[in-house]
């Protein structure tokens, strides 16, 4: 900097303004520019010199003029928009803007020069660099107009009277002074000052950046504005004075620096503040928050007359000293080292006060009113007088060998002490609701106490007092490991207390008992007074010793206690429920004499004791090892009583009112009392050498046994209802009984004696195996035995037979005197023998099951038999008992079963060499169904309902046919037996395949309905139906038809075979399926069926086919089919054919449908009759030829398809046609509908020269090519490719014309009457002819690079243009009333008119212009955005605008101004500037406005702006509303309105008047500045409204 010799300029042109016949132009008085010099003149004068660079054409745009010499140095425009200049008093430099010279010539022309007024005009930013005490004035050369000013002082320079608008940047070295002009502040201001330099009378609007060094200073003028933000740093003795913000204030201040603020201003929203190294704050505020952080002997002082913020962050360290801090809401301070820290005492108590104390000098004035947080270290010392000072919330974490005194809390005391700390409550102060204390390392926490709840955790020798002043709180939680003494604890509603090692607590139980006590103890610990009166919970280990200050009257409802101690515990009591667990050699003392538990529960084991147990309701007892258990004799039995027992040591008086559950294992001996009452059901599981005597139920016994257990009962009891024994035990059990169900399961050698004396039990369930016996069972109802190995069961044949019984055997003992009355079920296997007692009673339902070499004789059923037996099992039919109603056998044993016979339905399954012996002498059941595989046999089978037979392998199957036909017959057969005599009187089912053989008798009946399969090498003969006859047939199947019956009314026939099948007639319906090489014979010459289908493929051969209603034929391969032309047509024709061989004859009354593929040929005979409908479809190189049709007519052609038209029957109504084909097609006509779609290179020739249809639809694509189209109504088009077609010129255009291209040919000459809808895409080109006729509707949809020209409507024209689309408008044409334009086209749309509304849409940078030289529209709407641009815009009534991003929007200045507008802008960079005559609604975002001060004003203004928005020269005549936020708005002074309301927030600044009355109200550091008369309900929160000087 120091090399800088001169004084250099930086200029940069922004603008000038032309004028009618002169050019402004611009002078600066004593500089010269520095740069490439072009061209100099001498002998010339100023004037000579300017006409000589304006005839220049451009080449020369500035020059220096030297008035001493009389010469010129003329420069070109250079591409940088930045010139140097250097301070010459000899010159004068002067420029024109170069970018005007194209549009005027200068020849000629007058020449008008200007003043130095003028130049302040056109400079824009301004960068100074002033040394070697040069001395600058601004106010001489410029007003304060310039936008941005960039001022370096060195070298004592001299700046005065300094300004700028938008930015001012000082940088200040070497004892320059600069001062800044008054009342006039640029909106951010950043000051750098080195080396005792001086900045003076520094303000800014938006940001003041302040930076001082080496002693130099910088004073802010905060009279005038305080910024919304100011940055402060101050280094090494550097002064920064008077600073001020109205939101942020950021403060660094180091090595000596003085900083002081303007406290006579509003304090800064937030003010942060870094101090280091002796700098000095004074006069220090905030509204918010207040953080300071200083070092190093640095001192902040705050202002004492200033209001408190919210929030103070303090952090003090190195000797530093921060004073006179407060805070309304929330305070932190840090302090380390000998630093000072002083509270206002004047000022309000903060809400919470957080303190890290590790200074050893104290925190002065300490004011805390409702939460304390403290933390002190090492050796810091803190006191507080409680008198004075007693917190809500006090919160202590205390460590080191700090001593904190006079602690007190209202509500909530954390104290948590570490080290050798030393913690006081002040014990005259109220006790808190709540209190925690954590003590560790020999901590002393003296006079604690609580109202609530007490929470103590010590260890490590800790010592804590209680304040004998409080009352006991309601909880208390005690954790403990001290060896210290804890003394009078005690609580009114629960107490947890958790102790180990030699801990020793003393309980004050004398003054209350806590509702719940919570004890665990372990190690040496001593607990002594323990009561409760709710719940009492303890657990006691190792030599833990507690006592229970506890008598019966005052038993707790519930106590749990868990002891594995060598101290006795005595005086245990309950009133609800006493759980005790006892390990080792624990001894519990339950005192039972006056009080007996609800609930007892008794863990016992080792060798441990619990004496007088008693309970009222449940007694739950378990005991093992060598524990010693007792119970009280003299209180009545429990409700229930369950023992688990395995102890040597025997328990007695055992009783129960209502359960009785025991088990006995080991060796125990458990002995039960029934002297007082008998349980209602006893469980008793006995195992080992167990024994349970003397048991008995009046309801339920279960009994398990097991090993040498001894269950003994007691003979004298009554039986219970229900009995269960489970015994495996060698030790039998007597007397058992039951009145309702025994169960009985007996292994091993067990023996289970039944006395049956005096009653059967209903229901006796017995499983017995290996050799134990169950000796004289019975059962009134349902007997179910189930016996294996050599298990031995006998029955008590002096009762009666059960209603049920069900016997599974394996067992070799046999098992007699079997009956039942209802249903017997037996099932038997091995070598068992199951013998039925049938003398006093037959059942009603027999199942047997019979394996291996099993016997079960004599077997009779009266409704229902079923039977299965296999293997050598023998099962033998007591012949004299009538036929039951139901017979099921299902048979592969080699023993055979006669006298087989069922009233209603027999079902036989035979297998192997099974032999099964119908008896139908007599009886013939109504339905039988059979099946017979490998060797089996069934002989003399019939049915008269139904007959369902399988046969399969080898087996034998006949029937008995002295019996008339069944309803129904099903066979399936693929055995090699013949079965003969099949017949059916309504329907006949046979399934034949391998080489099977059926014989259908129809010599004196034939069925309704006969359904036939057969395969392979099957023989079926003689068939025949008089309803339906369905046959399949494939491989060599043989199947004849009985040509002696009449044609059944529907026929089905699906054959493969190679076997013709002849005689084939149908009345109603015919339907043949052939294949291979299959011939089928239709008999036609008598009758021929009302429909027929026929699906021929392969080579097959139908022949003589006819149909009166419908025909169906389907053809493929080589199919040959003949149709019968003796006939008449039928009504409807249906063929699809890809066969070789041709069809001829084809006709149809009514509809006639083909299909042809590949090379299939089909002959319509259409010279005497035409259908009236017709559809068709050719494919492949299939031909159909003479088609025509009178009502519809739908083509279809593909490939190299070739159709011919019968053009000697008039048109169709109706005429569809697609093809693919390039074989054309001619004569295409109809009379109503005409649609036609080709594709590829199809070509299809309209004949419209007699008439023209109504309708005509026609998609175009590839090559394809249509001609000679036309249409009366509506014409709809659509086209791709390179496809043409033609029109008709002859006929007049159409009412509706809907065309949609992507083709590349030009498509002219388009017109419609009514509406016309034009969609382009690709690279379509579409030209409409708007010289005969204009569309009163037209829509055009533009896309890719679609080109549509001549546009024109009557009443509405709506375009949408994307992309590369352009399109035009014919503006011979009169506008319509309503256009609609939505473009993101990248080309221009122009001429957009409209008489009653215009609406656009603009986007991605297009163009839209309107004509309204013709004329305005009443309303316009109008969205634009993405740097699109839409001009000449103009409304009558009223005009709606929405602008973003960048998009640009212009009025035509000719026209007058909408009654109404309204301006939506976002992001938009681009001045807007639009009128209204009544109302103006003007919402920005962002976006910037300036109200041309030519056009009128409106009556109402109404403005919303936000986000930086700008808005410049407002005018209303009547009213103006104005909501601005973080925005600026500058009313024209010149057209004040009457009345102004403004809402100013968030830092906006806005500059308002009126006539008659202002209302304002600025909050959030907004300013408002008025020029006229304030309403007196103005008001400012955090703003400012003052005078517009």
């Amino acid at each position: 900097m120091g090399k800088l010799q001169n004084l250099i300029w930086i200029l940069e042109i922004f603008y000038l303004f032309s004028l009618v016949n002169s050019i402004r132009i611009g002078q600066i008085s004593n500089i010269s520019m520095i740069g490439d010099l072009d061209e100099s003149l001498i002998n010339r004068t100023r004037n000579e010199c300017i006409c000589e660079m304006i005839n220049s054409n451009g080449l020369f745009f500035s020059l220096n003029y030297f008035s001493t010499n009389q010469s010129c140095q003329l420069f070109s425009l250079n591409n940088n928009s930045q010139m140097i200049f250097q301070l010459d008093i000899h010159s004068i430099f002067i420029f024109i803007n170069q970018s005007l010279l194209n549009n005027y010539s200068f020849i000629d022309q007058t020449l008008t020069t200007t003043d130095e007024q003028t130049t302040t005009e056109i400079i824009r930013y301004l960068s100074l660099l002033l040394n070697n005490s040069q001395i600058l004035n601004m106010a001489n050369v410029y007003t304060c107009q310039i936008r941005g000013t960039n001022v370096t002082t060195i070298d004592n320079s001299t700046v005065d009277d300094l300004c700028s608008i938008d930015y001012l940047n000082i940088n200040s070295y070497d004892q320059s002074s600069i001062l800044l002009k008054d009342s006039s502040c640029a909106i951010e201001t950043n000051v750098y000052s080195y080396n005792q330099s001086l900045v003076d009378n520094v303000c800014a609007i938006f940001l003041a950046n302040l930076n001082a060094e080496n002693q130099s200073k910088i004073q802010m003028n905060s009279s005038f504005v305080c910024p919304q933000k100011t940055i402060v740093n101050g280094k090494d003795q550097g002064e920064i004075l008077e600073i001020c913000a109205s939101q942020l204030m950021n403060i660094i201040a180091t090595q000596s620096s003085i900083i002081t603020m303007n406290s006579t201003h509003n304090c800064p929203n937030e003010t942060q503040i870094l101090a280091t190294d002796q700098a000095i704050l004074s006069n220090i505020c905030a509204n918010n928050l207040l953080n300071i952080s200083t070092t190093q002997s640095s001192s902040v002082q705050m202002n004492l007359l200033s209001n408190c913020p919210k929030d103070t962050i303090v952090v003090s360290v190195d000797h530093s000293n921060i004073s006179n801090i407060c805070a309304v809401n929330q305070m932190y301070i840090e302090t380390n080292d000998s630093s000072w820290v002083s509270m206002n005492e004047s000022a309000p108590c903060p809400n919470i006060l957080i303190i890290k104390h590790e200074s050893t000098n104290p925190i002065v004035n300490l004011c805390p009113s409702k939460v304390l947080y403290l933390t002190t270290l090492d050796q810091a010392v803190f006191t507080l007088n409680s008198s004075s000072i007693c917190t809500i919330t006090t919160v202590l974490v205390a460590s080191g060998t700090t001593k904190t005194t006079g602690l007190c809390a209202k509500n909530t005391l954390n104290i948590t002490g570490n080290d050798l700390s030393l913690i006081s409550v002040d014990p005259l102060s109220q006790c808190p609701n709540n209190t925690s204390i954590i003590g560790s390392n020999q901590t002393q926490i003296e006079n604690i106490g609580a109202i609530s709840t007490l929470f103590i955790q010590i260890n490590e020798s800790t010592n804590v007092t209680i304040n004998p002043n409080c009352s006991c709180p309601q909880n208390i939680f005690v954790i403990t490991s001290s060896l210290i003494p804890l003394d009078q604890i005690c609580a009114q509603n629960t107490m947890n207390i958790i102790s180990k090692d030699s801990s020793l607590l003393i309980l004050n139980t004398m003054i209350t008992c806590p509702h719940m006590m919570n004890i665990i103890a372990s190690e040496n610990t001593s607990i002594s007074n323990i009561c409760a009166t709710t719940s009492l919970n303890i657990q006691i280990n190792q030599t833990a010793n507690v006592s229970l200050n506890q008598n019966s009257s005052s038993c707790p409802l519930n106590t749990s206690i868990t002891s594995s101690t060598m101290f006795p515990i005595r005086n245990i009591c309950a009133q609800y429920s006493l759980q005790l667990i006892s390990k080792l050699i624990s001894n519990l003392f339950v005192d039972s004499s006056v009080t007996c538990p609800y609930t007892t529960n008794i863990t016992a084991m080792d060798n441990s004791t619990i004496t007088n147990l008693c309970a009222s309701s449940q007694l739950t007892i378990r005991v093992k090892d060598n524990a010693n258990i007792s119970l009280n004799s003299t209180w009545p039995c429990s409700q229930n009583t369950n023992i688990f027992s395995s102890t040597n040591i025997p328990i007695t008086n055992i009783c129960a009112k209502n359960t009785l559950q025991i088990i006995s294992k080991n060796s125990s001996n458990l002995f039960i009392d029934l002297s007082k009452v008998i349980p209602q059901t006893t469980l008793a599981i006995a195992s080992q050498n167990a024994v349970v005597s003397n048991i008995c139920a009046t309801n339920r016994l279960n009994i398990q046994s097991t090993n040498i257990a001894n269950v003994s009962m007691n003979e004298n009891c009554s039986c219970p209802q229900l009995t269960t024994i489970m015994s495996s035990s060698s030790n039998p059990i007597f007397h058992i009984c039951a009145n309702s169900t025994l169960k009985l399961t007996t292994s091993n050698s067990s023996t289970i004696s039944v006395d049956l004396t005096n009653i059967c039990p209903q229901t006796t369930i017995v499983s017995a195996s290996q050799n134990s016996s169950i000796p004289n069972l019975c059962a009134i109802n349902y007997l179910n035995i189930q016996m294996i190995d050599m298990a031995n069961i006998s029955l008590n044949s002096t009762w009666p037979c059960p209603q049920n019984t069900s016997i599974i055997s394996s067992s070799s003992i046999p098992i007699s005197h079997i009956c039942a009355q209802n249903t017997l079920q037996l099932s038997g296997s091995i070598n068992s023998n199951l013998t039925v007692d049938l003398s006093v009673v037959s059942p009603q339902m027999t199942s047997i099951i019979a394996s291996g070499n099993s016997f079960i004789p004599d077997v009779c059923a009266i409704s229902r038999l079923t039977i299965s037996a296999s293997n050598t099992a023998t099962v033998s039919i007591n012949s004299t008992c009538p036929c039951p109603t139901f017979t099921t056998i299902n048979s592969s044993s080699s023993i055979p079963i006669f006298d087989i016979c069922a009233q209603n339905t027999l079902q036989l399954n035979a297998q192997n060499t099974s032999n099964l012996i119908v008896d139908s002498s007599t009886n013939c059941p109504q339905i039988t169904n059979v099946i017979a595989l490998q060797n089996s046999s069934i002989s003399d089978l019939c049915a008269s309902s139904q007959l369902i037979i399988q046969a399969s392998d080898m087996s034998n199957v006949s029937l008995n046919y002295t019996w008339p036909c069944p309803q129904s017959t099903a066979i399936t057969s693929s055995s090699l037996i013949p079965i003969l005599h099949i017949c059916a009187q309504n329907q006949l089912q046979l399934n034949a395949k391998n080489k099977s053989h059926l014989i259908v008798d129809s010599s004196a009946s034939c069925p309704q309905t006969a359904s036939i399969i057969a395969s392979q090498d099957t023989i079926i003969a003689t068939l025949c139906a008089t309803n339906q006859l369905n046959i399949q047939t494939s491989n060599n199947a043989n199947v004849s038809i009985d040509s002696n019956w009449p044609c059944s009314l529907q026929t089905t026939i699906n054959s493969s075979s190679l076997i013709p099948i002849s005689h084939i007639c149908a009345q109603n319906t015919l339907q043949l399926i052939a294949s291979s090489s299959s011939n089928l014979i239709i008999n036609s010459s008598q009758i021929c069926p009302q429909n027929t289908t026929i699906t021929a493929s392969q080579n097959s051969s139908i022949s003589n086919i006819c149909a009166i209603g419908q025909l169906h034929l389907t053809l493929s391969d080589s199919a040959n089919v003949s149709l019968n032309s003796a006939w008449p047509c039928s009504q409807s024709t249906i063929i699809q054919s890809s066969s070789s061989i041709s069809i001829s004859n084809i006709c149809a009354n009514k509809s006639l449908q083909l299909t042809g593929n590949n090379s299939a040929n089909l002959i319509i005979d259409s010279n005497n009759f035409c259908p009236q409908n017709a559809n068709i479809a050719a494919h492949g190189s299939s031909l159909i030829s003479n088609i025509c049709a009178f009502s519809g007519l739908t083509l279809q052609i593909t490939d190299s398809a070739n159709i011919s038209l019968n053009s000697t029957w008039p048109c169709p109504q109706m005429m569809s046609v697609s093809s693919s084909s390039f074989n054309s097609l001619s004569h295409i006509c109809a009379n109503n509908s005409l649609q036609l779609t080709a594709s590829k290179s199809a070509k299809l020739f309209v004949d419209t020269s007699m008439i023209c249809p109504s309708s005509t639809t026609m998609k175009i694509s590839d090559n394809s090519y249509i001609d000679n189209v036309c249409a009366l109504s509506g014409l709809t088009i659509e086209t791709s490719g390179t496809s043409n077609y033609s029109l008709n010129r002859t006929w007049p255009c159409p009412q509706y014309l809907s065309l949609t291209s992507s083709s590349s040919v030009l498509i002219s000459d388009i017109c419609a009457q009514k509406v016309m809808k034009l969609i382009g895409s690709v690279s379509s080109y579409l030209r409409m002819n708007s010289s005969g006729i204009c569309p009163q509707n037209v829509t055009v949809i533009a896309l890719d690079n679609t080109t549509i020209s001549n546009l024109c409507s009557i009443y509405q024209l709506t375009i949408q243009a994307e992309d590369y689309s352009n399109i035009s408008i014919d503006s011979s044409i009169s506008c319509p009333q309503y256009s609609s334009v939505n473009s993101s086209s990248n080309f221009s749309i122009s001429d957009i008119c409209a008489s009653v509304q215009v609406q656009i849409w603009a986007t991605q940078g297009t163009a839209i212009t309107m004509n309204s030289s013709i004329i305005c529209p009443k309303e316009a709407q109008i969205v634009a955005s993405d740097q699109s641009k839409i001009s000449n815009l103009c409304a009558i009534n009223n005009l709606t605008i929405e602008i973003s991003d960048s998009a640009f929007v212009t009025m035509n200045n000719s026209s007058s101004c909408p009654q109404t507008a309204t301006v939506n802008a976002i992001n938009s960079n681009n001045s807007l500037s639009f009128c209204a005559s009544n109302s103006l609604n003007i919402n920005l975002i962002n976006s910037s406005y300036l109200y041309n001060s030519t056009q009128q004003c409106p009556n109402e203004l109404n403005i919303t702006i936000s986000d930086s928005s700008e808005i410049f020269n407002v005018c209303s005549n009547q009213t103006i509303n104005i909501d601005a936020k973080n925005s600026s708005l500058i009313s024209d002074q010149s057209r004040c309105p009457s009345n102004v309301n403004v809402i100013a927030t968030d830092e906006a600044i806005v500059y308002i008047c009126a006539t008659n009355s202002i209302s304002a109200y600025a909050s959030f550091n907004a300013s408002i500045f008025y020029n006229g008369t304030l309403s007196t309900n103005s008001s400012s929160d955090g703003g400012q409204i003052l005078p517009w000087i």
